[in-house]
């Protein structure tokens, strides 16, 4: 069960990464004009509720070019006692059927990240999880904590200078 949830959370992560890219853009203009042809598309199938057909949920706070419905900024709900990284800066949420997924940037390397949580996450009354942190390594892999009954895991990996911070929490 426990491998199952990993393996949901890895292809999440790495469905995430393709969607949101490495940042580099296309420098011939075809893909360019390709990539406006499919944007007037889908700004012209959306209806006066903001749904676009086919797909479930609203496109106003959606990250453009996603199908996942990744929305903008950090949900509402975002709990106190969950701290966002240091210098990091929020790409998206979505909820899933594991909880809400928050994704976070930051410049500051893995290891800094994963000390940082485990300090921060114990003084607001969470554990880690048994498996701990068995899965970390110098360029990523996941934490889990626990609080009552809530249960938040950390998603980390490392490119280049950017330490991407995955944390779905329930």
């Amino acid at each position: 069960m426990k491998s199952l949830r990993i393996f949901k959370i890895i292809v999440l992560i790495l469905g995430l990464t393709l969607i949101i890219g490495c940042g580099k853009k296309p420098d011939n203009q075809t893909s360019k004009d390709t990539n406006s042809v499919q944007q007037d598309k889908v700004k012209q199938q959306i209806t006066d509720d903001g749904s676009v057909p086919g797909l479930t949920g609203k496109t106003e706070n959606t990250i453009p070019g996603n199908e996942l419905g990744m929305s903008t900024g950090l949900p509402s709900d975002f709990p106190q006692d969950i701290p966002q990284p240091k210098n990091g800066k929020v790409i998206g949420s979505l909820l899933s059927s594991d909880g809400m997924v928050v994704t976070f940037q930051t410049d500051a390397p893995v290891k800094e990240v994963v000390e940082f949580y485990k300090s921060e996450m114990v003084k607001n009354g969470f554990k880690q999880t048994e498996s701990g942190d068995m899965l970390m390594k110098d360029n990523g892999g996941m934490i889990g904590f626990q609080k009552d009954n809530r249960d938040v895991q950390l998603m980390l990996s490392s490119n280049e200078n950017i330490t991407s911070v995955v944390i779905t929490y329930k």
